[in-house]
């Protein structure tokens, strides 16, 4: 065979290894006001703790915040919409640790969650703070802020059974302290992607396993000739 025809077979299945990769992914489970625009609050610098009327429960010093907030020291603006979710360890909501929640329904696999937190900007009313990210009684991850960090995006990949669970962003009990405070928003979960050859890729890789063949029975045909 032909050195031309050797070096196409080389290339089909460079091909195969190189080609661009399909995303074969079902969505995830819809968070509903993943940007906490719900309920609307009245103006600037408007806050309520434990607020009704949302998808997400909230308890303990939690709520929502319509930001700019100068007063209450948010990091700018929000994210996406006009209002962000906080966790307060600031006592309002008396021995009940602060936590906010939203229940949501799976099937069987593997998601990314992704989100933005951020802290707040006073160094006496502080947003250095720890939090938990929470499904169900499985921990997702745990993260540290400091005060002045702006709204940063997080993503976490996991794997969960089929099942209804509450996603919830919380302090634990033995965390409560001064009035350090976090902000959230801008919640969504999406399948993780699994990457498998397109169509045109696996045609290349069988005309380059076809022209290998070829070559491999060429020379065993002339060795036998000989």
């Amino acid at each position: 065979m032909s050195s031309f025809r050797i070096a196409a077979a080389a290339a089909a299945l460079a091909a195969f290894a190189f080609s661009p990769a399909a995303i074969h992914a079902q969505p995830g489970p819809v968070v509903v006001d993943g940007s906490f625009e719900s309920p609307v609050l009245s103006g600037i610098n408007d806050r309520r703790y434990n607020p009704t009327g949302s998808a997400w429960t909230f308890a303990g010093s939690s709520g929502l915040v319509r930001g700019p907030d100068s007063d209450f020291n948010t990091p700018g603006g929000a994210p996406d919409g006009s209002q962000v979710a906080f966790l307060q360890y600031y006592p309002l909501g008396g021995p009940t640790p602060s936590r906010i929640a939203q229940a949501l329904t799976f099937s069987a696999g593997s998601y990314r969650l992704a989100f933005y937190y951020g802290s707040r900007t006073n160094a006496i009313y502080t947003g250095n703070t720890v939090f938990d990210v929470m499904l169900g009684g499985q921990l997702l991850g745990t993260f540290t802020t400091v005060t002045g960090q702006a709204y940063a995006p997080q993503t976490i990949d996991f794997t969960t059974a089929a099942g209804t669970f509450d996603l919830a962003f919380a302090f634990d009990a033995a965390q409560r302290g001064p009035d350090n405070t976090v902000f959230f928003d801008q919640v969504q979960i999406g399948v993780v992607p699994t990457v498998s050859p397109e169509p045109a890729t696996w045609v290349s890789l069988g005309a380059g396993l076809v022209l290998l063949g070829g070559v491999r029975l060429a020379r065993r045909r002339r060795a036998m000739a000989v």
